[in-house]
């Protein structure tokens, strides 16, 4: 099993280099079965964590969790993220 605080790292460096996340998503590659949860935490920890709801073609209703670039930047100028050396970013959590 995945420490928490682990978890949240994965979640938050998706969101952040991939441009967001679902639940099926962290599901699928992160085993995180309460992503809404996971998201929470991480808000509490003051990210700004965006939500938007759609629909899919087939009716289903799907969250997208989101960060916006201007988000990014702020977490790199406090210091709360750092550039790897293949473009990606990395989240720091103690």
């Amino acid at each position: 099993m995945v420490p928490r605080h682990a978890r949240r790292k994965q979640v938050l460096e998706h969101i952040i280099n991939h441009g967001g996340i679902t639940r099926a998503y962290a599901l699928a590659v992160f085993h995180v079965q309460n992503l809404a949860h996971v998201v929470m935490e991480l808000r509490r920890m003051g990210w700004r964590i965006r939500t938007t709801v759609f629909k899919r073609e087939d009716g289903v209703r799907v969250v997208l969790y989101y960060i916006t670039d201007i988000d990014v930047h702020f977490g790199l100028f406090l210091g709360r993220l750092y550039t790897n050396e293949d473009g990606t970013y990395g989240a720091y959590f103690s």
